[in-house]
């Protein structure tokens, strides 16, 4: 190889270099470049995430602080409601409980009306609003319940009392209990349900209570022998 073969190789080989370094030096910029773009990226999606973040924790704070809100107005309200249906029940008890009275001592001959009657067994209390008999020699006893709107509970709670009662009053052992339910309202369904335990109903008419059984029905004497609630 000359001298001049020789120095042609040099250039080329230092002019092929030199492109090298360019290329290297244009790729490593556009790597810095992509780099810091993807940077700015990542960096602006952890903002708006974080953003995010920040935006639905507050809107969850808020929910909760609604929710629990909103659960204290119903607790209140309830409670509200509650303590106006024992209000309208006394209302109703005290308003209609002397037509009850009536009917006890002029339709079944009952002497003796008590009310309330409470009682306790097995350390559960009963109250049965109004009791009637006349005295030790009747054989039969009446337990009336007042209700402002008969419920099925209601219904339940009477016969309860009728299979507790004579446990509580011994003195009453033996005697034919009668139950007579006595409701402002009473929805059609339990009213069938009402008569068909053999209980006597009581409805309003002439803003006092009135018997409103059916002429051909016949009560179920509870206490016997025998005879119990649902039997």
């Amino acid at each position: 190889m000359t001298a001049e073969e020789l120095r042609s190789l040099v250039a080329e080989t230092s002019r092929v270099v030199a492109e090298n370094s360019r290329e290297v030096a244009e790729n490593s910029r556009a790597i810095r470049e992509m780099r810091e773009e993807s940077e700015r990226r990542w960096e602006a999606s952890e903002r708006r995430w974080q953003e995010s973040q920040r935006q639905w924790q507050e809107s969850r704070e808020e929910i909760l602080a609604s929710r629990r809100e909103t659960d204290r107005l119903i607790t209140s309200l309830e409670r509200r409601l509650g303590e106006i249906g024992n209000a309208f029940g006394v209302y109703t008890e005290s308003m209609f409980r002397p037509s009850l009275k009536r009917i006890l001592r002029e339709r079944f001959g009952m002497t003796v009306i008590t009310a309330p009657q409470r009682f306790q067994i097995n350390g559960a209390d009963y109250e049965v609003d109004i009791v009637g008999h006349a005295g030790e020699a009747s054989d039969e006893v009446y337990l009336v319940e007042i209700k402002s709107q008969l419920r099925e509970d209601g219904i339940q709670q009477i016969l309860e009392h009728l299979r507790r009662f004579q446990q509580a009053f011994p003195e009453h052992r033996g005697k034919k209990l009668f139950g007579i339910l006595a409701a402002v309202t009473i929805p059609e369904n339990l009213r069938i349900q009402a008569l068909n335990q053999g209980l006597f109903l009581a409805t309003v008419k002439d803003d006092m209570f009135e018997l409103s059984t059916p002429a051909d029905f016949v009560p179920r004497p509870f206490g016997l022998r025998g005879l119990s609630p649902g039997s």
